[in-house]
């Protein structure tokens, strides 16, 4: 009797807290579509809390209030009301005058009026009604008719409509029918599957099951859970009805991705007739005259397997490619790897080898180009990919672990590595994996590491099973490594290495500390459609400045051909007011991530428990959004060309969520942010109006770590705003802000890196959106755990000291079980291939999650900052106006001079 009791007034709470969500939802005026209500995670716990505490209350009373105390009361919890949401407080002080007044002895009628009269036209009287009927039940828990009316209500919610009346009151009353008749969980699920008369599916039939058969206390946190669940399910069914109309407002203001000057991306992708005839360049001609180099077509591969790239114009032979900037490094201008990116950042192509997946996606087969060579003349093996593979990854002292896209996220196996035949190799998982060829750090051939092939002819003699051992020692001591292994991966890298051979484009020549020059790969295996051999340029050469400043000005006297890694979009008025005179064009190369200034929270801190409190509460960095002037920011640091919004990649991208979630919580909305702090507790302040701590240990005061680049003129910024909602900010300019994020002594940081690469959430393993890495920040710890599956960081499991708590299955510092299910979400779309529906809803979710969680708070997108000002000069053809965001662009081999003279000849 007692557990059925208990079950009782189970469904009493969920009929409380889903009543009164749909008030605060129905009851909105706000005609703003672009901001949303999050629902209140712990309702459930606060009703609960509110009426046992107001029943035992009044229940010592010796006398109720009359109707006009009641009404003044009502009145105090509500006129606090906004158009589009109740606060924490205000919802726990409704609760508690209506329940007093049901022990007391006010009349429904009273409470009723009471309630509309505070409320004025705010809520209809539907709402009211939900908000009395959930109220006035008797102490002693509702009876069978008031189950009915309350589960009936919730499942209406719920549904968001997609039941009739009729299907509604079938489910309602088997739910009730089992819980006065006694029935099993078993035949409770039996009858409301056959009432739904599967309109519903499994997993929401079990939801109502779950809910309504809980009988411990354990299982009335579950519950509550639950009701979180639902009514999340309820706002975004009601946000996805909405999205027509708000995709046709949004598109009208939000800057499609294109160039400045118009136009689309351009594919490299060559699907013409294959060239018959093949011509070098006249550098190299020259040389096989003389007989230094062979004849070309025995320096590219076997016919069919030379690449033929399309190019934007067939270009001309000759010149330097150079570059003027404030550091050095050529790396995305010179790749090596088997797949290579298109300049849309989505389509990947082959490269250096071609691959097939098998139909369980656990097995990639890999073809080698027949015929391949490296930049010294010897032919690339099935040999060097043995030793890359077999002595280099797999070798323990190099790679403890191999780790990442390399281990499998099921069995926790490193992939299965395996020769087929001369040109085939084989990559094999225990489970699918369907990322590995669009993972963009993983596919490269130099870096070891994790390497596809090495040039052995030159790397043996660093590693201990083949180099002479007194020759190896002599040159870790005249490298100044600790050991053999940090000699050979230092050996390995081609872009501080002359003496190592490339298959890429171009070879290191030399370099200094302030220039490095790079010259063109004899063997190189890639023609343009004319079947002329690639790159264009004879050479690709960047010089070092003292600063950022130098580098700019350098630029606009005309001293870089294309580049953008200098430039901020701050720079825009100037460098396009000196373009006629330096005798170059600027094009703007934005990221599909949508997240071009980022503040990122990282759940896992703890070393402040007080803080690390206030970091892991969701309302509370919903008042920190909600504090910030988005508009400002757009306007002062990136003249108006932003798209202001929540973190969700552009509508042209698979994994676009909708435009119903780019608008939620970003507002400037500094009294809705002040309601909630003050909901939460946090109402006393000092003479600066800055909130107190709850331990008396002064203003509450949040730290903010940065880099020095637009992030140092956005953090003040953001330092005045939130004075507004009195919280105080401490700003720390560090270059080292990521790694105090990943080692859990920091709790914030901002900066303009979040937008690369995270259009498509498995594209990187240090992805920013799930914690799968200390990478992530938003969970150091967690992604700690998952990174070392379970070796090191916070496993799973209750911990008094991390509040608010957490159910007790999940991570301590996960209270609403998000950051777990977002791990789960990227191991099972690694499962799936790549634009398979199921991945791309599970894309979407992982997006729609962030939005709600706001473990980073989203500002801006589009902007073409970082890495995306792209300067260049207009006799160097064929850089493409419009390109993911990036230092040189994918295919600088395709880029050329007029007439084939370089400027930085003349």
């Amino acid at each position: 009797m007692a557990s059925r009791l208990l079950s009782y007034k189970i469904l009493f709470f969920i009929g409380i807290a889903l009543a009164l969500g749909a008030a605060f939802a129905c009851g909105s005026s706000d005609e703003d579509d672009t901001v949303s209500a999050a629902p209140t995670p712990d309702i459930g716990a606060l009703v609960r809390e509110s009426v046992s505490a107001a029943i035992s209350e009044a229940g010592t009373q010796p006398q109720g209030p009359s109707a006009a105390e009641l009404q003044k009361l009502v009145e105090t919890a509500v006129m606090s009301l906004s158009a589009d949401q109740l606060s924490a407080q205000d919802v726990k002080s409704i609760v508690d005058a209506a329940v007093a007044s049901q022990s007391q002895g006010a009349t429904p009628a009273e409470v009723e009026a009471a309630i509309r009269s505070a409320t004025s036209a705010q809520l209809s009287a539907a709402d009211v009604q939900k908000i009395v009927e959930a109220s006035v039940a008797t102490s002693q828990g509702p009876t069978a008719a008031e189950i009915q009316r309350l589960v009936q209500s919730a499942v209406v919610s719920a549904t968001a409509g997609q039941l009739s009346a009729a299907d509604v009151k079938s489910i309602v009353d088997a739910a009730v029918a089992s819980q006065v008749q006694g029935a099993t969980a078993a035949e409770d699920e039996a009858s409301i599957r056959a009432a739904s008369e599967n309109q519903l599916s499994a997993a929401e039939v079990q939801k109502i099951v779950d809910a309504s058969l809980m009988a411990t206390e354990e299982a009335l946190m579950a519950t509550e859970q639950a009701v979180t669940e639902v009514a999340r399910t309820a706002e975004r069914a009601q946000r996805a009805a909405e999205a027509a109309a708000q995709e046709a407002a949004a598109a009208a203001g939000r800057p499609q991705i294109k160039a400045a000057t118009g136009g689309e991306f351009f594919s490299y992708k060559y699907d013409g007739p294959r060239p018959t005839t093949f011509q070098e360049a006249p550098i190299l001609a020259e040389l096989v005259r003389q007989g230094e180099l062979p004849p070309l077509m025995e320096r590219l591969p076997v016919e069919e397997d030379i690449r033929v790239v399309n190019v934007p114009e067939i270009g001309e032979f000759g010149g330097t490619y150079r570059i003027t900037s404030n550091g050095l490094g050529g790396h995305e201008a010179n790749l090596e790897q088997w797949v290579k990116r298109d300049g849309d950042g989505i389509a990947w192509y082959d490269f250096v080898g071609y691959f097939e997946l098998s139909d369980d996606g656990r097995t990639y087969t890999m073809r080698l180009r027949d015929g391949l060579k490296w930049s010294d003349g010897v032919p690339l093996t099935m040999d060097q990919i043995r030793f890359a593979w077999e002595e280099v990854n797999l070798n323990k002292e190099l790679n403890p672990r191999l780790g990442g896209m390399y281990e499998d996220l099921v069995s926790g196996n490193e992939v299965e590595f395996n020769i087929i035949d001369d040109l085939h190799f084989s990559l094999t998982y225990d489970s699918p994996n369907y990322a590995l060829m669009t993972n963009r750090a993983d596919r490269r051939g130099h870096f070891c590491g994790v390497c596809w092939f090495v040039a052995d002819q030159y790397m043996k003699q660093f590693h201990p099973d083949h180099a002479n051992a007194a020759d190896l020692a002599k040159a870790i001591t005249e490298s100044g490594a600790e050991n053999w292994t940090g000699l050979f991966s230092g050996k390995t890298n081609m872009h501080t290495n002359p003496e190592h051979p490339s298959i890429a484009p171009f070879q290191l020549d030399w370099w200094s500390d302030s220039r490095i020059h790079f010259v063109r790969n004899p063997y190189f295996f890639q023609v343009d459609p004319a079947g002329n051999q690639l790159p264009y340029v004879d050479a690709f050469t960047k010089i070092k400045v003292e600063s950022r400043d130098v580098a700019v000005f350098r630029t606009m006297a005309g001293e870089t051909d294309a580049y953008t890694r200098a430039f901020q979009l701050g720079d825009l008025p100037l460098l396009q007011a000196n373009a006629e005179n330096g005798g170059y064009q600027v094009f703007l190369w934005p990221s599909t991530g949508g997240n071009d200034v980022g503040l990122h929270m990282n759940m896992t801190y703890n070393t402040d428990p007080e803080i690390g409190k206030w970091i892991r509460t969701a309302d509370f960095r919903k008042a920190l959004s909600l504090g910030i002037n988005r508009e400002q920011i757009n306007e002062v640091m990136f003249h108006g060309l932003g798209t202001i919004q929540a973190w969700i990649p552009h509508p042209e991208t698979p994994y676009y969520p909708g435009a119903q979630w780019a608008g939620v919580d970003i507002s400037h909305d500094p009294v809705t942010a002040n309601r909630i702090l003050d909901g939460l507790g946090l109402t006393s302040k000092d003479s600066e109006g800055y909130r107190l701590r709850a331990d008396g240990m002064g203003p509450l005061t949040l730290s903010i770590a940065f880099p020095n680049d637009e992030s140092a003129k956005i953090a003040p910024m953001v330092q005045q705003m939130w004075r507004d909602i009195g919280i105080k900010l401490a700003l720390d300019s560090t270059s080292v802000y990521y790694q105090i994020m990943r080692e859990d002594t920091g709790y914030m940081a901002l900066h303009t890196d979040f937008s690369a690469y995270h259009a498509d959430p498995w594209m990187i393993g240090w992805n920013r959106v799930t914690p799968v890495t200390t990478s992530a920040q938003i969970a150091a710890a967690i992604g700690l755990y998952f990174q070392t599956q379970g070796a090191e960081g916070m496993a799973p499991g209750p911990n008094s000291a991390f509040m608010p708590a957490a159910p007790p299955n999940n991570y301590a510092a996960d209270p609403s079980g998000s950051l777990m299910m977002l791990q789960n979400i990227y191991v099972e779309g690694r499962k799936l291939p790549r634009f398979s529906p199921e991945r791309v809803e599970l894309g979407k979710q992982i997006f729609q999650t962030n939005v709600e969680e706001k473990y980073t708070l989203g500002t801006i997108g589009f902007t073409a900052t970082r890495r995306g000002v792209m300067v260049n000069r207009k006799n160097f053809r064929n850089v493409p106006e419009l390109h993911i965001r990036d230092k040189y662009g994918f295919w600088t081999e395709t880029y050329y001079f007029e007439n084939g003279i370089g400027n930085f000849e003349n």
